[in-house]
């Protein structure tokens, strides 16, 4: 059953397949692209995907912290990082990512949503 509250687009690929095609609006519009053009026989999986920074979430202060203190560790300093104002840190990451950092990749699969869909379906 679809969850109607899930606004990720959705997308479609050959089963086990390391690309997705994508992204549609709607089920639907993933299997008719599919169905005229592309796979028109054989079984395709449909399901949600995401941009891969939405999928890993964003970067947290803590996060940062834990690597400085690994990087102090790998230096041998007996030393942390404390952040201060967490949440200003946070906020302050996010935006950074948002300005700063994309990926070679356009969509990513979302595992648990694929659903197999046949021809004729």
């Amino acid at each position: 059953m679809t969850d109607t509250n899930d606004t990720r687009p959705w997308c479609w690929r050959r089963p086990g397949a390391e690309t997705v095609e994508g992204p549609f609006d709607t089920r639907d519009a993933a299997i008719h692209d599919a169905r005229h053009g592309h796979a028109e026989e054989g079984l395709i999986e449909v399901g949600r995907c995401t941009p891969p920074l939405d999928a890993v979430g964003t970067v947290s202060a803590e996060d940062i912290g834990d690597m400085l203190d690994e990087r102090f560790a790998d230096l041998g300093l007996d030393v942390s990082a404390l952040i201060e104002n967490v949440e200003e840190a946070d906020e302050a990451l996010r935006a950074w990512v948002t300005k700063y950092v994309t990926t070679d990749e356009g969509y990513e699969w979302v595992i648990s949503d694929e659903e197999d869909v046949y021809p004729g379906e």
